[in-house]
C-alpha cells in the first residue's frame, strides 16, 4: 500500500541479514564494479564522477552506507581512467577537480589497510594522482598504467624510491611515442612476479 507511511512498512528480508554477510555479498558486487573515476579532457574543464562501485550502496539505506563505508575491501580496487570532457558525467553536481579528488581520497581513505589494486589510463592520469597513490605505495599490490611516457612529469616519478613488499604484479603500457624505460625501482619488490612492459 503506498499510502502507508514508510515506518509501517515492513522490513525487507535482507535486512535481517547481519552485516558480515552484507559485507560478503557487497564485495562479490564490488570487483565487477570498482572505484572508478573519469577525468575529462584538462584543455577544456577537469570532471570527475563516481561510476558504479561502492558508492552506489550509500544510495540504498543509511544501514547499507555504513557498513560499504567501513568494509574496507570494497574500496581496494581503483580504475581512473582520461576520457573527452564532453562524454564525462559529475560529481554531487559540482564539475570541478577538488569534488572529484575529494572523493578519490575518500575512497583511499575507506580502503583501510587492504593491498590496492590500481588501474590509470590516459595521459597525465598517474602524474596528477601520484601524490596520495605514493603515499600508499607499501599496499599496492596491482598496478597497471596507460600513459604516454614521454609526458611532462611523468618520467620524474621514476624510480620509485617506496617500499613496495606487497606488489606482485605491474604493467606500463606506452600510449606515446618510443621512449627509454625509466629505471622502475630503488629496489625491487620482492613479491614481484609479473611485469609487462608495451
Amino acid at each position: 500500500d503506498h499510502s502507508l507511511p514508510p515506518e509501517s512498512l515492513p522490513n525487507p528480508p535482507i535486512d535481517a541479514l547481519p552485516p558480515e554477510i552484507l559485507e560478503k555479498i557487497f564485495y562479490f558486487y564490488a570487483p565487477q564494479s570498482p572505484c572508478k573515476w573519469t577525468m575529462g579532457s584538462i584543455s577544456t574543464s577537469t570532471q570527475y564522477h563516481v561510476e558504479n562501485g561502492p558508492w552506489l550502496l550509500a544510495h540504498v539505506c543509511k544501514r547499507w552506507q555504513a557498513i560499504s563505508a567501513s568494509y574496507g575491501a570494497l574500496w581496494s580496487t581503483v580504475s581512473i581512467r582520461s576520457q573527452l570532457a564532453g562524454t564525462v558525467g559529475w560529481v554531487d553536481g559540482v564539475p570541478s577537480y577538488e569534488a572529484g579528488q575529494g572523493r578519490f581520497l575518500e575512497g583511499l581513505r575507506r580502503s583501510q589497510v587492504y593491498p590496492l589494486t590500481i588501474t590509470c589510463n590516459g595521459e597525465g592520469v598517474f602524474f596528477r594522482f601520484a601524490p596520495p597513490l605514493l603515499r600508499r605505495a607499501a599496499r599496492w599490490q596491482s598496478l597497471e598504467l596507460w600513459e604516454n611516457f614521454a609526458a611532462k612529469g611523468f618520467l620524474d616519478l621514476f624510480p620509485i624510491t617506496e617500499e613496495l613488499p606487497q606488489l606482485h604484479s605491474l604493467s606500463l603500457h606506452n600510449r606515446g611515442r618510443p621512449t627509454s624505460m625509466p629505471l622502475l625501482f630503488v629496489k625491487t619488490p620482492p613479491s614481484l612476479h609479473t611485469l609487462r612492459l608495451s
